[in-house]
């Protein structure tokens, strides 16, 4: 990736949980939205209740009201940083339980997003070997840059 394509395309991804670090990556990617002039986009994988399998079901599932409106709670610290919001949802039609990274991995490439900000938390040996998380399979499988945003003691970033 070069700085000019990074430069003109001006598209961000943050992928929240809601969780505490989650928080913590919203303002560094308002941080960095605010530093590129760049569009946001703030978005959460719903995990939805399996469809049954077939062609007469193949439709996009319609969002949860109450779902939709915790997401648009979620808002830069920057009220000058353009963003919208997004409720992802896996594959319709689909009876497996939603792949998170798949269904993030799959709207970053349709919106041709430059960046993926998530924030990442500290685990242990075994909650890893076990789970993994939704950071490392990002960063091992995204097409574009992930930028995971550690959780640490609450701070400001500043635009220079």
């Amino acid at each position: 990736m070069t700085n000019k394509k990074l430069a003109t395309n001006k598209k961000i991804l943050l992928a929240t949980n809601y969780s505490d670090s989650s928080d913590q990556a919203l303002e560094f990617a308002t941080y960095l939205a605010k530093c590129l002039n760049a569009k946001m986009t703030i978005a959460h994988v719903a995990d939805i209740e399996p469809y049954p399998v077939g062609e007469l079901f193949d439709e996009e599932p319609i969002p949860d009201s109450e779902e939709f409106q915790r997401l648009r709670r979620v808002k830069p610290v920057d009220r000058t940083v353009k963003y919208e919001h997004r409720l992802l949802f896996g594959q319709p039609g689909s009876a497996k339980t939603t792949d998170v990274v798949q269904a993030l991995m799959d709207f970053a490439k349709k919106q041709r997003v430059e960046l993926i900000v998530v924030g990442g938390r500290r685990r242990t040996a075994l909650g890893s070997a076990i789970a993994g998380s939704v950071a490392d399979a990002l960063v091992r499988r995204a097409e574009c840059p992930v930028l995971t945003v550690p959780f640490v003691a609450k701070r400001q970033y500043a635009v220079v």
